[in-house]
């Protein structure tokens, strides 16, 4: 069985024809540029384009020696990762609208970078919607306006945003 194998494998490698073939390049009557192993139809302006053939055998070819042999190193024991669970959801829900020039907006967004909270700013000033949705959730109109946690906060003192937060 292994010989009949053997045998069969050296015929088939010894008439099979070495790598390469024409390739042949047109364009049909709607302009369109084909490129294809076989020739096109009678008449159609084609032209030849020639491939490599590579005549070398792939069993003449040498294999590459490195200076140092190849040894495998034992794995090492993985390091242990920390079992606490990490969220990628913000802890916090907060919605501020402010406007550019209000110096307790900015006041309250300091506070807010301060504190590492993520939050979710509206520019008044850019944005026409932003003040419809402000008006919905209950604002009245002046800035900053803040909805923290689903607690409404009109004005900005860190003491509204540190309970609305849970800080001490």
């Amino acid at each position: 069985m292994v010989k009949e194998a053997i045998i069969i494998v050296t015929v088939s490698l010894v008439y099979i024809s070495p790598a390469g073939a024409d390739m042949y390049r047109w364009v049909d009557p709607d302009g369109v540029t084909h490129y294809s192993d076989t020739r096109p139809k009678a008449g159609q302006p084609t032209e030849v384009i020639k491939t490599p053939h590579y005549s070398e055998p792939i069993q003449n070819l040498k294999p590459v020696k490195t200076k140092t042999p190849l040894v495998r190193q034992p794995l090492k024991e993985p390091q242990k990762i920390s079992q606490k669970k990490t969220s990628n959801k913000p802890r916090h829900q907060v919605q501020i609208f402010t406007t550019r020039r209000c110096r307790w907006s900015r006041k309250a967004l300091g506070f807010l970078k301060t504190h590492n909270i993520h939050y979710k700013q509206y520019d008044l000033n850019r944005d026409q919607g932003a003040v419809e949705l402000m008006r919905f959730l209950g604002g009245t109109g002046g800035v900053p306006f803040a909805v923290i946690n689903g607690k409404a906060i009109q004005g900005f003192t860190s003491e509204a945003y540190k309970q609305a937060l849970g800080l001490r």
